[in-house]
């Protein structure tokens, strides 16, 4: 909803009663579709941000907007202090290099961590309770799931099958999709929103904001 994917039939049907005419379309492949039909959230290539860029007959620009506003346009353009902190934070080995074909959506002993803090919950209803989600599957929640929340164990089971499916897209060496995945995270992390500014994504438009 919030890059327009939802509203294209919509906008499609407006454009059409006004004279315009669609030249070029995406089309679900036969394995996408698949995919689909097992519940999985659809693995497509998807943009860092969105908006609106209008050029004159000549190719110049009339008018353009995008949010978010402030992006990392690569992997290389991430400051080494930014990476090291979310590492450090969210995944210690998400980018290890020993680890070639390492399955970014499942940290086994975070999983087990929060498996066990929940039977504890059942006789402590104080304990606190770590989440087991990786980089991977947050991602697949803020951005996916109803509410950006993950409601039953199977929503959860479908983030990490989805985010699994996204990483293996370009073979098993899984290194440059687990180096993409900080740079998902950063651009469109949800940061609450600011008066005056209004709904805030990733880290650039939250410094900026705050």
């Amino acid at each position: 909803m919030r890059l327009g994917y939802a509203s294209l039939p919509s906008f499609e049907e407006r454009l059409a009663a006004r004279g315009f005419t669609v030249t070029e379309q995406a089309r679900n492949s036969a394995t996408v579709a698949a995919l689909a039909d097992r519940g999985l959230f659809l693995p497509y290539e998807e943009k860092k941000r969105a908006g609106l860029l209008l050029l004159d007959s000549r190719g110049r620009p009339l008018y353009s907007a995008q949010q978010p506003h402030l992006v990392y346009d690569s992997f290389d353009a991430i400051p080494p202090l930014v990476v090291a902190s979310l590492l450090f934070i969210e995944d210690r080995n998400l980018l290890d290099a020993s680890q070639p074909n390492r399955n970014p959506a499942i940290d086994w002993g975070r999983v087990s961590r929060a498996l066990v803090e929940r039977g504890v919950r059942v006789f402590d209803k104080h304990q606190p309770q770590p989440g087991g989600s990786t980089l991977a599957t947050q991602i697949e929640k803020f951005r996916h799931s109803p509410g950006g929340r993950t409601a039953t164990p199977p929503a959860k089971l479908r983030q990490i099958a989805s985010a699994s499916v996204r990483a293996y897209l370009n073979g098993p060496q899984t290194l440059p999709a687990r180096r993409e995945i900080m740079v998902r995270d950063l651009n469109s992390v949800p940061l609450a929103a600011k008066a005056g500014f209004g709904k805030i994504n990733g880290i650039g438009d939250g410094m900026a904001a705050w």
